[in-house]
Order: C-alpha cells, then sequence, then structure tokens
C-alpha cells in the first residue's frame, strides 16, 4: 500500500488528515443528496460504492478476508454499528439540519470511542464468491430502498453520490482502518476535530449555508469536551506541573524546586 512507503508518524498523521477531509466532505454531499433521494437510498448507495473501492483496495494490495465466523459476526457488527446505523441517522438528521451542525453533533464520537478503545479485531481470509455476495447483497438492499429515483437525479447529485460512495465512504475508511492499526482507535478518532471545520467551510462556501456565532461556539464546546474527555489525565498532571513550579517566595523569586 502506498501508505506504507511514507515512514512512521508521518504516514498516520497523513492518514488521517485524508480521512478527516474526506469525512468532512461528506456531510456536503449528503446534503446535497437527501433533497433528491431518500435517507435509505442515500445510505445503500454509498455504502455499495464504499465496497466497491475497499475491494479494489484490497485487490491492489493482495489482501484477503478472514473466513471464520467470528470475524464475520464482527464484521456484521461493526458494519451495523460503524456503517449503516450512523449513516441513516446523519443522512435523517440532514433532511432538517444544516451540513455544519450535523459535522458538529458527529464530532462527539471521540467520547464513544474511549469507551470501546479496549474492543479488538482479529481476523484471518475471504475469497471472491463472498465478496461477490456482499455487493449482490447490497444492491438487494438498493433496489428495495424505496422507489428507484437515480434516473431523475441531477449531474451534481451524480457527483456527489460517486464521491461519497468511492472516496469518503470507500477509500476513505480503508486509509482510516490503516490509521487505527497503526495508531490505535483513540489517537485515530481525533480526525473528528478535522471533519467539522472542512465541514463547516464547505458548507459555507459551497452550500451558502450560514456560520453564527451559535454554531462556532457549539463547535468551540464540542471540540474542548472532546479534549477533556480524551486526554484528562495528561492535562490534569501537566496543570500539578505548572502549579508546582509556580511556586513563588515572599519576595517575588521563583522558589527551588525539590529533586
Amino acid at each position: 500500500m502506498i501508505m506504507t512507503r511514507i515512514s512512521g508518524q508521518n504516514s498516520v498523521l497523513l492518514a488521517i488528515v485524508g480521512f478527516g477531509v474526506l469525512a468532512g466532505a461528506a456531510f456536503i454531499f449528503v446534503k446535497v443528496l437527501v433533497a433528491e433521494l431518500t435517507p435509505l437510498q442515500v445510505v445503500a448507495s454509498r455504502t455499495m460504492a464504499g465496497s466497491v473501492a475497499v475491494g479494489a483496495v484490497m485487490l491492489l494490495t493482495r489482501t484477503r478476508m478472514p473466513k471464520s465466523m467470528a470475524f464475520v459476526r464482527g464484521v456484521l457488527v461493526l458494519g451495523v454499528l460503524d456503517g449503516v446505523a450512523p449513516y441513516l441517522l446523519v443522512a435523517h438528521a440532514q433532511v432538517h439540519v444544516t451540513s455544519a451542525t450535523a459535522a458538529i453533533l458527529v464530532s462527539t464520537m471521540p467520547l464513544f470511542t474511549t469507551l470501546f478503545a479496549w474492543w479488538s479485531l482479529r481476523a484471518q481470509t475471504m475469497g471472491p464468491a463472498t465478496l461477490a455476495g456482499i455487493a449482490a447483497a447490497f444492491a438487494g438492499v438498493t433496489i428495495l430502498a424505496g422507489t428507484a429515483n437515480f434516473a431523475t437525479l441531477s449531474n451534481e447529485a451524480w457527483a456527489c453520490l460517486v464521491v461519497l460512495g468511492f472516496g469518503s465512504t470507500g477509500l476513505g475508511r480503508a486509509v482510516y482502518v490503516w490509521a487505527i492499526g497503526k495508531a490505535g482507535s483513540v489517537k485515530a478518532s481525533l480526525v473528528t476535530y478535522i471533519a467539522p471545520v472542512v465541514a463547516i467551510a464547505l458548507g459555507w462556501a459551497v452550500l451558502g449555508e450560514t456560520v453564527d456565532i451559535r454554531t462556532l461556539g457549539g463547535a468551540a464546546l464540542i471540540v474542548a469536551g472532546v479534549a477533556s474527555a480524551m486526554f484528562g489525565r495528561q492535562l490534569d498532571a501537566m496543570a500539578l506541573r505548572v502549579v508546582a513550579g509556580r511556586r513563588v517566595l515572599p519576595r517575588g523569586l521563583p522558589a527551588r524546586t525539590e529533586t
């Protein structure tokens, strides 16, 4: 994989920033699409396109999926909890709220990531027939999602759907999973600091959404709260060191620190 050619911290940072940009842009694409498709159609389409992109990455990197039932069960649970459910909820929400607001609220994700940080997935391999079956299942879901409105989609909506599915959902997730493997789930979840910024900027520049004090203030509080929740111990320890290092004598001279 291309990312393996970039060493150490730089590769992880590049992966996190890259996925952050794709994730932030996804809110813009969804906002455009929910004006022409149902939320379920948007989710079914983006997950199907995403699976094709992930399959292409697997072929290029010669990666094989495990066949064990434990792996399959884990993937199903992860797919529902980390893919279908949140995508559907976000799509429903964006019928009523701006892309910036949706992105800001989703940035609370690290709060929940810390609760599941000890969960891990162990794997073995899955062949072409299984992958074809998965693709067929996604196609079936797409057909059953509702009246087939795709023939009436505007060129703008088609472009958004392609980039959302293959880019933000497929390629973006592949890069993100790689980053989790290298840096751990908690560090990788820092991507949620990047996505809202991208979503707010694109919502203002592309969709003409209003960015007011309430939006910026809410975003600031969420970012501060998430940072405190994730790095609370480190922040407490840092504050204690600062207080201990600033003890002052009566004449205003700094106190000597004990060794």
